[in-house]
């Protein structure tokens, strides 16, 4: 009899062992999915408060990101700024570099064993615009920096890096002080240039895009524009360039006023530009091969602005737009067409520079709050089934 009542304490005694035990695994199993939840989906500010814009970010192996643009500052108005974040987009650290001009970060890239940031700055007595290259370590240390110019406008624009070099895109004005030209260069890993090509157009030019090809060709997009019955005419154009920035062939590809690039993504010998047409209240997305000829094109009756264009791992297209300071996101198959659900996608206030995929499917919407958010850095990450994006 004293036995059985012993062996009924242990029994009950194993009864509760194992409800906490489950409770325990219970609530893990809720905080390990609530964890995943927070680092698929947030929306981060970063900054002084005082004038911030993030253009690009660069997802980390280890998780977390780092994000890149300009701080205004008291002492020194924009400087560089950048930010590590972890998963979560939670601040890990910050840093800023600068001096007396005016600098803003554009684009991030890993580089070697560090990053690559490239940008522009401005002298405020002077008004020269310069480009730089900002090599950091992984904890953003400052490792080199070099700056480019022309005579008195210089800027870069995308940056592509390959096993031996760098390339840099953007205008010069080396040529002409009056217009920018089309500027691109091959650089060493040191920043040093191996050699530099300033291409004149009609107008003012500028690259905008940089890709290599199979072949070793250089592929860019970019726009210029002319004066055609006193008004300004702007074209998007398209190039092939030799592996050394000699043209090969190169057309504008569209001649309608105030038409201009929102973006261009190249893959399997295709580049996919997505032209905005503020005129007619228009996007316009067309695919061309190698050779420049067009495979097709699909246009689309939305008054939005383009600002990035970024393909999914399904190989559809994200579209980062800006309507009335109001960040707008549609999705576009890869024939061009529009996914009609996407239209209802859920607005936020403010406007997108960039927009990246990352690696568990989901995409980065890199850019900045509105004046009524005190001018922030803002970071917002959604999952693969665009949880924040849907109403």
């Amino acid at each position: 009899m004293y036995s059985h009542f012993i062996n009924q304490r242990k029994l009950i005694s194993m009864s509760k062992t194992g409800f906490i035990i489950f409770m325990v695994l219970f609530l893990f199993s809720c905080n390990s999915d609530l964890s995943e939840f927070q680092s698929e989906n947030f929306i981060k500010f970063y900054g002084n408060g005082q004038g911030s814009i993030a253009y690009d970010a660069e997802e980390l192996s280890e998780g977390g990101f780092l994000v890149v643009g300009y701080e205004n500052t008291l002492e020194f108005n924009k400087q560089i700024l950048l930010i590590r974040t972890d998963e979560y987009g939670n601040t890990v650290w910050k840093k800023l570099f600068g001096d007396e001009d005016q600098e803003e970060a554009t684009k991030i890239q890993p580089f070697e064993d560090g990053y690559l940031i490239a940008g522009s700055s401005v002298n405020d007595f002077t008004t020269e615009r310069k480009g730089f290259l900002l090599k950091v370590s992984t904890n953003g240390d400052s490792l080199w920096y070099k700056d480019y110019k022309g005579k008195s406008k210089f800027q870069i624009n995308d940056v592509l890096i390959n096993q031996t070099s760098i390339y840099i895109v953007g205008s010069s004005d080396t040529l002409d002080s009056s217009n920018s030209d089309y500027f691109i260069a091959e650089l060493d890993f040191n920043g040093d240039q191996i050699w530099d090509r300033v291409i004149p157009g009609i107008g003012e030019e500028q690259f905008t895009n940089v890709f290599l090809n199979s072949e070793g060709n250089i592929i860019t997009v970019g726009s210029t524009n002319s004066v055609v019955s006193s008004e300004n005419v702007f074209y998007v154009s398209i190039a092939k360039l030799s592996s050394v920035g000699i043209p090969v062939h190169s057309k504008n590809i569209s001649a309608v006023s105030n038409q201009f690039p929102g973006g261009a993504v190249y893959k399997n010998g295709e580049v996919f530009i997505v032209i905005n047409d503020e005129v007619q209240g228009q996007i316009c997305i067309r695919a061309y091969n190698d050779n420049l000829e067009k495979n097709w094109e699909q246009e689309h009756d939305l008054n939005y602005t383009v600002r990035s264009f970024e393909m999914t791992s399904d190989d559809n297209f994200i579209l980062g737009s800006v309507e009335s300071s109001n960040i707008r996101i549609v999705k576009i198959s890869n024939t061009g067409e529009l996914i009609p659900a996407t239209t209802g996608f859920k607005t936020f206030p403010g406007i997108v520079n960039t927009i990246k995929s990352t690696s568990d499917n989901g995409f980065l919407i890199i850019g900045a709050t509105t004046s009524d958010y005190g001018s922030m850095m803002q970071l917002i990450k959604t999952s693969s089934d665009d949880f924040l994006l849907n109403n």
